[in-house]
């Protein structure tokens, strides 16, 4: 009987974990199709943001919590790299995950940054774009598909992102 109960337990979990496989392939966010719609309330501000809004502009999602390590390292850049690049048609949309918002006000005290920062925290936005981590970013296109994602981040990685934006942004020129 011991034995009988150690295998359909196993079974069990091999089931959920197949299970689980295959609905997050399903569900998962891939290259080349078209933004999820959302609208989520701007941090300090009034009213709501969309990627839908900046259709024609290349954006950058980027998915962020205060206490998420990696997210130190790449608002800085990722700053600067708006800076470059906003007149040229590009934004960042960072979506915050932090529970309590004081976190992500304290983090952005720090960093200050001068692109929308978007209330994700209690929302579908994560479910939408199927994220496993943080920091994870989607580069969309002028026409609202993505084009790219980005899990993690590392301070050489600035450059390969600013590849894929200048690509993008020149294809539409």
């Amino acid at each position: 009987m011991k034995n009988f109960m150690m295998k359909t337990k196993y079974k069990v979990v091999i089931f959920i974990l197949f299970g689980l496989l295959g609905a997050q392939g399903s569900w998962a966010l891939e290259i080349g199709e078209e933004v999820p719609e959302f609208s989520l309330a701007q941090m300090g501000k009034d009213g709501t943001l969309s990627p839908q809004n900046l259709k024609g502009k290349v954006i950058y999602v980027d998915f962020w919590a205060s206490w998420c390590g990696p997210c130190r390292i790449s608002f800085p850049g990722l700053s600067a790299l708006r800076e470059e690049l906003h007149d040229k048609g590009f934004e960042i949309y960072a979506i915050n995950l932090d529970e309590n918002t004081k976190d992500a006000k304290k983090f952005l005290e720090e960093f200050k940054v001068s692109y929308p920062i978007l209330q994700g925290y209690n929302t579908r936005a994560p479910e939408l774009f199927d994220l496993m981590g943080m920091p994870t970013a989607y580069l969309v296109d002028q026409k609202g598909i993505v084009q790219w994602k980005h899990s993690g981040f590392k301070e050489k990685d600035l450059s390969k992102i600013k590849e894929k934006i200048l690509e993008m942004i020149n294809s539409e020129s």
